[in-house]
């Protein structure tokens, strides 16, 4: 998995994420689906919601992050599978910031 980004996230915010992975494509395939998910780790995140995981009308994957506590820090697993049926594993790292 490819580690697209490491984002300062602050308490108490809802944050819409989109993700364009139009350089991944080849040409003539779209994106069909995708996932989002808290990686699982011990002791597990309970406090971080990953919700509304979709493909935007322009192609992109998006979804919301929510949650969290100063300091928490945590990954998220996101997997995009294009029309051919390919499929693309990355994360994304968060510090939890005080607002």
């Amino acid at each position: 998995m490819a580690l697209l980004k490491t984002i300062n996230f602050t308490v108490g915010n809802k944050t819409r994420f989109r993700l364009d992975y139009s350089e991944w494509l080849e040409d003539g395939s779209t994106l069909a689906s995708g996932t989002a998910a808290v990686l699982v780790v011990v002791p597990a995140i309970t406090d971080v919601i990953v919700s509304a995981v979709s493909v935007d009308a322009q192609g992109h994957l998006v979804f919301f992050v929510a949650g969290g506590s100063v300091n928490e820090v945590f990954t998220i697993a996101v997997q995009a599978v294009d029309s051919r049926g390919e499929i693309k594993n990355d994360t994304i790292s968060f510090s939890c910031v005080a607002p």
